[in-house]
């Protein structure tokens, strides 16, 4: 079902750069994909105070 809703994702928009943002468990499916970890994004967590 993830496969095939980015899929339809991408035929509403194929010049759009697609950015997801995956559970740590669910990197793997993603990088199965085609997806590549990006560098220049954080978080911070719910438990993590703001600083």
């Amino acid at each position: 079902m993830g496969r095939e809703i980015l899929k339809f994702t991408r035929s509403l928009a194929p010049e759009a750069r697609l950015f997801l943002f995956a559970a740590e468990d669910a990197e793997p499916f993603y990088q199965k994909l085609g997806f590549k970890p990006h560098e220049h994004c954080y978080q911070l967590k719910p438990e993590e105070q703001l600083r």
